[in-house]
């Protein structure tokens, strides 16, 4: 009995990592070529496993699609845990950094919250601020053409929206800042703003260099969609504290 538990065991995790090794190899074929013009050869090929292997774990390209879009959807939750962790704990340990005007504060917050959706330094992730660049653009078009793919990536993308909603509202009451419109629709805009963004450092800067690249776009996109709570914010500090 315990020699068949531990034999269903193996069998199980080399199923997993069979799984994990194919969708790995995916996101790196998608990216190069792009998934229309992807075969299950390719990806069997980049992942060194036969059409079999592929097919007991997947029914098709498009089951690898979802597969990776469901992949990204925990990825992003993770990443806007992480990055709204960092930036109040980055205040926790420099408050004097609070009192700075309000758009001067969201720089220091943006190098926190961003640097998660970033700097990939798992090994469940084979990927590189590129490919993830280049991936994120095919699977937005690819289910544009793919109607059973809709409703993941629409999840997925109404996730990313609502995860940085959720950092963006105590952001903005902390630095004094009120959204000009909802927070939905400022969240929307500067993820709009961010994809572009990232799309053309992509394009123009070094791979290394993406967050740096990226920044001043999120921040002028945070600019377009808030405003000061108080007059004169923008120009003063906050005042200290009477025991400060």
């Amino acid at each position: 009995m315990t020699e068949s538990i531990r034999t269903d065991s193996v069998r199980t995790r080399r199923r997993v990592q069979t799984r994990s090794r194919l969708v790995r190899a995916a996101v790196e074929v998608f990216a190069e070529q792009g998934i229309v013009a992807s075969t299950v050869e390719q990806i069997c090929e980049r992942a060194g496993f036969s059409r079999g292997a592929f097919y007991s774990n997947f029914d098709s390209k498009n089951a690898v699609c979802a597969e990776i879009i469901a992949d990204e959807t925990q990825f992003y939750v993770e990443a806007m845990r992480r990055g709204g962790a960092a930036a109040l704990g980055h205040f926790g340990t420099h408050p004097d950094d609070l009192r700075l005007p309000p758009y001067e504060v969201m720089e220091k917050v943006a190098e926190h919250v961003l640097r998660p959706f970033i700097a990939v330094d798992d090994d469940q992730r084979a990927a590189t601020p590129a490919n993830l660049g280049l991936l994120y653009a095919e699977l937005g078009l690819y289910a544009a053409r793919e109607p059973e793919l809709r409703a993941a990536y629409n999840a997925y993308a109404d996730g990313m929206v609502t995860g940085l909603e959720q950092i963006l509202v105590p952001l903005a009451a902390i630095t004094g800042l009120r959204f000009r419109g909802s927070a939905r629709q400022a969240s929307e805009m500067i993820l709009s703003l961010y994809e572009a963004a990232t799309r053309r450092a992509l394009i123009e800067a070094d791979p290394s260099r993406v967050i740096e690249t990226i920044a001043p776009d999120v921040l002028l996109a945070f600019r377009i969609v808030t405003e000061p709570d108080r007059p004169g914010a923008l120009d003063q500090a906050a005042p200290r504290s009477a025991t400060a």
